[in-house]
This record gives C-alpha cells, structure tokens and sequence, in this order.
C-alpha cells in the first residue's frame, strides 16, 4: 500500500503491470549478453584462426625471400665473374637444395607450412668440376627467380586479404563488446528502477 502512496495516482494494477515489463526487460537483457557473450567467444576462435593464417603467409613469404636473395648473390656473382665466357663455364657452389625447385604449400586446415626442396635439381643445372660445384646456365637460375617472385607476389595477395579479415572481425568484436557493455549499462539502470519503486 505504501508503493501505491508513493505513485500518486498510479493504481496498483498499473504499478504492477509496470514492475512486470521492467522485470522482463531485465530477463530479456540477460538473455541478449548470454548470447552476446557466446558469440564474442565464436568470434574469438576465428580470429585467433585468421592471425595463424596471416602468420603462415608471412613465414612462407620469408623462406622465399630468403631463397630468392640466394639466387640474386649467385646470379650476380656469375655474371661478375663470368663475363664474356661461355655459359657452360659457369660454376656454382651453392648447395644442392638451393639450385632444385622451391616448393611452398601453407596448409592452413592443419596451421602448417609445407615445404620441399631437394631431389631433382634445377632443369639446366648440371654436375660441375669440382664437389659441390654446379654448371648453371644464367637462363635457368633468370627462370626461377621469375617463379619464386610469382610465388612471393601471390602470397603477398593472399596475406593482404586475410590481414582485411582480420582487421574486420577484430572491429566487429570491438563493436560487439561496446554493444554488451551498453547492454549491461541499461540493464544495469532498469534493475535500480526497479529497486527504487520498490521503495
């Protein structure tokens, strides 16, 4: 009785019939943070998903990188050395895995960089004088340099693209967050209504 006094001219029914939609409001709020919440964890494992991937693209990049700078010493150092003689003097002492083709594969299923190198050498490269030495024809390294930087360029694209999806869903967590935060705000601010009409 003294809630009604309280309220002036508000009934009883009224104040109760209030005191109802408020109440579910607040239930209501609780369910939308629960389901807020669930769906920031999603979020979470997907862009933990998408940072490995950005990653993996980057470490394949790296060990082309590394070999093309190999392959550019070589190549301007026989070049150097060799000028004006004929390509079959043209001798290498790079080892055997760096003068066979360089194959990358990132196999983002399983978080893995899958690399070959080795084997079969280079179409071109033939045994040299000496152990360890390599008759190149300049050709044949010009070729794969030209392949590894096809290969660099494309994981260039790849990691640019998955950076965007990235960036995206850590906005859209961030948005996410601010919205259950306001959400827990305005709960938060109906349940003191709710106390102090109570009073």
């Amino acid at each position: 009785m003294q809630a009604v006094q309280n309220h002036g001219k508000v009934s009883l029914d009224q104040y109760v019939g209030e005191l109802s939609r408020r109440t579910a409001m607040a239930s209501d709020g609780d369910l939308a943070a629960l389901v807020m919440t669930e769906e920031i964890k999603a979020l979470d494992q997907r862009t933990e998903q998408s940072l490995r991937d950005v990653r993996l693209t980057g470490l394949a990049r790296d060990v082309i990188s590394k070999r093309l700078a190999s392959l550019r010493q070589e190549q301007a150092r026989l070049r150097t050395e060799t000028k004006g003689k004929d390509d079959e003097r043209r001798v290498s002492k790079l080892p055997s895995e760096e003068l066979a083709p360089l194959q990358i594969t990132v196999n983002y299923e399983t978080g893995r960089l899958e690399q070959s190198s080795g084997g079969e050498l280079l179409e071109g490269v033939k045994d040299g004088p000496g152990a360890g030495e390599h008759q190149v024809n300049a050709s044949v390294l010009d070729s794969e340099i030209r392949r590894l930087e096809g290969q660099q360029q494309a994981l260039d694209t790849e990691r640019e693209v998955r950076m965007i999806d990235l960036n995206n869903m850590m906005s859209k967590r961030s948005n996410m967050i601010q919205w259950l935060s306001n959400l827990t705000k305005k709960r938060s601010d109906t349940q003191a209504g709710i106390i102090n009409n109570l009073r």
